[in-house]
């Protein structure tokens, strides 16, 4: 009974984030204070690429993700916020036969949000590698992305840069979302800076 529970909890929980991840964004119904933001993310985790990953994507300290990784990697999202950075990535990843979540960090500087409610950001392409080895995940994971007890996080070599990528991104969140066009909206490009400071 208590494995049923487990697998219907981890099975609804995934629903949600992808029901999240997938949900389009009505231009009609953003407030003002509302920015779009679209990029596009790569990921190597131990020979396997988006196409064969379920990963979710955190803003700043958010609890919920921002976006699930894409098989082509493209992503957008809306966002209030005054400042962001792309923090988390939480990655499923099989342990001893089961699938559970394990988790690492990027250290971003924040970016500011434009002024006008009209401005579409890209944050350019994150190519990002992560290694883990049998001897990383030896501790117990959790099997839920968001939740902070016994999780496994910064495990591994994890390595990421970031490149310009505007005209790609643009076409994608063009074709994405229904009346995003020119000249009513206007696209410029941000690409995060590594936080040298960070540990």
């Amino acid at each position: 009974m208590k494995q049923f529970i487990v697998t219907f909890l981890f099975i609804a929980t995934a629903t949600i984030l992808t029901s999240c991840a997938s949900k389009q964004v009505d231009l009609q119904k953003m407030k003002s204070e509302d920015r779009l933001y679209t990029g596009k993310m790569l990921l190597n985790l131990n020979g396997k690429t988006n196409k064969d990953l379920t990963c979710d994507v955190f803003l700043n300290i958010d609890l919920n993700p921002a976006f699930r990784l894409s098989p082509d990697g493209f992503y957008y999202f809306k966002t209030n916020r005054k400042k962001l950075n792309l923090n988390k990535i939480t990655c499923m990843f099989n342990i001893d036969g089961k699938n559970k979540w394990v988790s690492n960090y990027f250290n971003f500087e924040k970016l500011s949000k434009e002024k006008n409610e009209h401005f579409v950001t890209s944050l350019g392409v994150i190519n990002a590698k992560w290694t883990i080895k049998p001897e990383d995940v030896e501790r117990p994971a959790t099997q839920f992305a968001n939740d902070t007890k016994e999780k496994l996080s910064e495990i591994g070599q994890f390595e990421y840069d970031v490149k310009p990528n505007l005209e790609e991104n643009k076409n994608f969140i063009k074709n994405a979302i229904s009346g995003l066009a020119e000249p009513q909206y206007s696209f410029n490009e941000k690409i995060f800076k590594i936080n040298e400071d960070a540990e």
